[in-house]
């Protein structure tokens, strides 16, 4: 059964229970710490560690690395050769994944201080990125030969053994991505065509891999 058909279902005093839960946290949010300076233009893309030890930011092709609880500035480097347009921190791992406007994705090796990996991975501008990880999934090698195996074989049977990111486009698709420990995966495991405008925004739900959303400029 679906995890929102879950969601759905069981008694309706515990569903209002923890929609108030939700509303309550929300409702708390306010800004704490205001960072200027990082950057000379417009910011484009924001994410950070799970942990909340780095923040990081983009702006033009230019990356930059800030640790808040220190509020120092750990790196600031060049990122590809056109705009960064989305970041994403990897779970556990001390890489970014970017995307860019000249089609590609990137990895960033925070403790290298530079891109590690790079492929084309859309006709058109790479808009937007998210990630998602199965519950004590590694990175391992055989996670990696059975991704990389699904991929060529075009199946999303194995993408829950393994961390995927899932990428969208101006050329109105959806690609989901392996993630390997050489790198970016060259081939994605599955294409979705199901918009007609550039596709703006994605996100995968983190529990199952199965469900994801995405939004484009056609509303």
């Amino acid at each position: 059964p679906s995890p929102l058909g879950a969601e759905r279902g069981g008694d309706p005093r515990e569903r209002g229970s923890r929609s108030s839960t939700r509303l309550d946290m929300v409702s708390r949010l306010a800004v704490v710490r205001r960072v200027e300076g990082l950057h000379s233009s417009h910011v484009t893309s924001v994410c950070h560690a799970e942990d909340g030890s780095t923040l990081v930011s983009t702006s033009a092709n230019q990356l930059r690395i800030f640790c808040p609880k220190r509020s120092r500035l750990l790196r600031a480097s060049a990122a590809g050769d056109l705009d960064v347009s989305a970041c994403l921190q990897l779970l556990g791992l001390d890489l970014i994944a970017l995307g860019s406007l000249d089609n590609r994705m990137l990895l960033y090796s925070v403790g290298r201080g530079k891109v590690i990996d790079s492929i084309g991975a859309h006709d058109d501008a790479v808009s937007c990125l998210d990630g998602s990880w199965a519950a004590g999934t590694a990175l391992s090698a055989a996670n990696a030969a059975a991704a990389a195996a699904a991929a060529a074989a075009g199946s999303t049977a194995d993408a829950t053994s393994s961390p995927v990111l899932i990428s969208g486009s101006w050329d109105s698709t959806v690609r989901l991505w392996p993630l390997l420990p050489t790198g970016l995966a060259p081939t994605p495991l599955r294409t979705l065509g199901e918009h007609e405008a550039r596709v703006l925004c994605v996100s995968l739900m983190p529990s199952d891999l199965r469900l994801a959303a995405s939004g484009s400029a056609g509303g």
